[in-house]
């Protein structure tokens, strides 16, 4: 049957603009202007619509989106990009009545078109590229199914691991026919730390967060069809870990308080916002007595205080942070034994249970109890 001479000159016109852009972010390797302080990140989040009714459009406009704003913003070099949920999922494609007749409309493997050109995209970029999918995969007795995947890439394109959404948005939901994994929760190691990755509806569920402190990873990601702010903001104020939502491209360090945004833009559909991020920024519990309260902190902070900044949260915690050339605020804590704020906790956690299963009162002073 031949093509509609419209149809054609639309398929054309969109490879055009695809091949002009990998002309334009080819001509320089944006890896060369990165900053260089220790565990800081530049993030950029793309956010617009989860779904689409022509996926190979959408990544063409998705990449405009990425190059322009990118351009504008003038930011160097980019380590993250944060791609929507179900960002491309071809929702023209699922039949009327939904998933009911065939949970595989609309879905694609790893390898498909969109993780091909979230490749495409960290190899441009020199950035890890978070490519949220509807992924097509054979279950554990061989049948096809569906997962509300997110894939991480790497900065030369490769596939680190993939996160498998755990809690499917319940009632009405595109996803009442997805299915849901049987592994273990993935943490992700990049050349800035370990990533954890949750998705949208798993935001109500606080074993997950809580998992993935007890896995101690540097940096939470987000992708959200939802403006889930407030939520998110309160497991980065009880965990302790920074977290980067793309519902609405909003950006929160360690302990809650959110990240300055100073570029932003709207291409179509889609908003781009590019932050950083300090994944190695830690908080210190001020009256922790393996610390001796404050002392030993304060005696740290005198002594490095060229390179290491604190900021007060509240009277009991301090954020602390490097803003030197390769100086790791983690590093130089823990090598003076100072101890954060995650670890007391779990530390406070363990001897309240060993207390309570031996029936014994817990002492006021963890003091000989190693």
């Amino acid at each position: 049957m031949a093509m509609h001479p419209t149809l054609r000159f639309r398929r054309l016109s969109a490879s055009l603009v695809l091949l002009l852009l990998l002309q334009i972010v080819g001509g320089e390797d944006p890896a060369g202007k990165c900053h260089a302080v220790k565990g800081v990140i530049n993030v950029m989040t793309v956010s617009g619509p989860a779904g689409t009714e022509d996926y190979a459009q959408t990544l063409v406009d998705v990449e405009k989106a990425i190059v322009e704003v990118h351009l504008e913003c003038e930011s160097g070099c980019v380590d993250l990009i944060m791609l929507p949920e179900l960002f491309s999922f071809n929702a023209d494609a699922a039949p009327s009545d939904g998933f009911d007749t065939n949970p595989q409309a609309g879905a694609e493997a790893v390898g498909g078109p969109s993780s091909q050109a979230c490749g495409r995209w960290a190899v441009r970029y020199r950035a890890y590229v978070l490519c949220p999918i509807a992924e097509l995969d054979a279950d554990g007795e061989g049948k096809l199914v569906v997962y509300n995947t997110a894939l991480l890439m790497d900065r030369g394109g490769e596939v680190v691991g993939k996160y498998r959404k755990r809690f499917l948005t319940y009632g009405g939901s595109v996803e009442n026919d997805f299915s849901l994994p049987d592994e273990a929760l993935p943490v992700f190691r990049t050349d800035f730390g370990v990533v954890g990755v949750l998705t949208c509806f798993d935001v109500h569920f606080t074993a997950l967060w809580q998992e993935l402190n007890d896995l101690k990873v540097d940096l939470v990601l987000w992708p959200s069809a939802f403006d889930g702010r407030q939520l998110v903001r309160a497991h980065s104020i009880t965990h302790h870990y920074p977290i980067v939502l793309n519902g609405l491209g909003v950006f929160f360090e360690a302990g809650g308080q959110e990240v300055f945004t100073p570029c932003e833009g709207v291409r179509g559909a889609y908003e781009v916002a590019v932050a950083r991020m300090d994944t190695d920024q830690q908080i210190v519990y001020r009256n922790d007595p393996r610390n001796r309260g404050r002392a030993l902190t304060d005696e740290v902070l005198e002594k490095h205080r060229d390179c290491l900044q604190g900021e007060l949260i509240d009277d009991v915690m301090i954020a602390i942070r490097s803003v030197c050339h390769n100086v790791s605020a983690s590093s130089t804590l823990a090598a003076h034994g100072v101890r954060g704020m995650r670890a007391y906790r779990a530390e406070a956690k363990r001897y309240s249970e060993a207390w309570r299963a031996a029936r014994k009162p817990i002492p006021s002073t963890l003091e000989g109890l190693e």
